[in-house]
């Protein structure tokens, strides 16, 4: 009886073993020890509960950099972590040409480009915090990753005030000529849900459907003289 009670004791050990070990190559997936290592000193611990899913994304060529890889993870928990606790959720590593690596918590990653049918592009995404958030162009400048833009509206709106938006809180995002000029603009558009009459203005809602959507169209035009987009 002693022997069968070690053999599965034996046995237990050995799949816990086994399933901490498939946990940990979960969560980082193909990734050079240099990332990994940038990773750890800025994020803290990449098993267990810290870091989900952390794996290669995908190869972009952007603006004054060339060729960057780019990885792709989703911030659990802070607990362990120099970040601050609003850094939680998905994020992505930016690896270019130069030893530096930067980090960016964006809730997707999109290519922004100037000209149709270009390789070349920037950076960009949604960066959301407490149920709103904005659009946020990155590019390269001497050899560090730099905000270059900033929608002035909001185009995530998923918050308990008096609008939200349709698509889980998103207006879509497209990156196309909108004045036919040759350069590509930064259009947004979607449908807000209206859910107050004015009086409850900046006071949560209660749950309820809205009194009335209306549709939302948002461009920004890109300036090839300034090199900037603006309304």
């Amino acid at each position: 009886m002693q022997i069968v009670k070690n053999t599965k004791l034996i046995i237990i050990w050995i799949l816990l073993v086994c399933s901490v070990k498939t946990h940990a190559q979960a969560t980082v997936q193909g990734c050079p020890d240099s990332v990994l290592a940038f990773l750890k000193a800025r994020i803290g611990p990449l098993a267990g509960e810290n870091v989900s899913n952390f794996s290669f994304y995908r190869y972009l060529t952007v603006r004054d950099e060339g060729k960057v890889a780019t990885y792709k993870g989703e911030l659990l928990s802070t607990q362990t972590s120099p970040l601050p606790t609003n850094a939680r959720g998905p994020f992505y590593l930016i690896k270019g040409k130069s030893p530096k690596m930067f980090l960016l918590f964006l809730d997707s990653l999109v290519p922004v480009r100037l000209k149709k049918g270009e390789d070349s592009c920037y950076l960009g995404g949604y960066l959301n915090s407490r149920g709103l958030g904005k659009f946020v162009i990155y590019g390269f400048k001497d050899d560090s990753l730099t905000s270059l833009f900033e929608t002035k509206e909001y185009v995530y709106n998923y918050s308990l005030d008096c609008n939200s938006y349709d698509n889980s809180g998103y207006l879509k995002f497209q990156n196309t000529d909108e004045n036919a000029d040759s350069y590509l603009d930064l259009l947004f558009c979607g449908r807000n849900n209206i859910y107050c009459n004015g009086l409850e203005l900046g006071f949560s809602r209660e749950d309820r459907s809205p009194i009335r959507t209306e549709k939302i169209k948002i461009i920004y035009y890109y300036d090839p003289m300034e090199k900037f987009w603006k309304e």
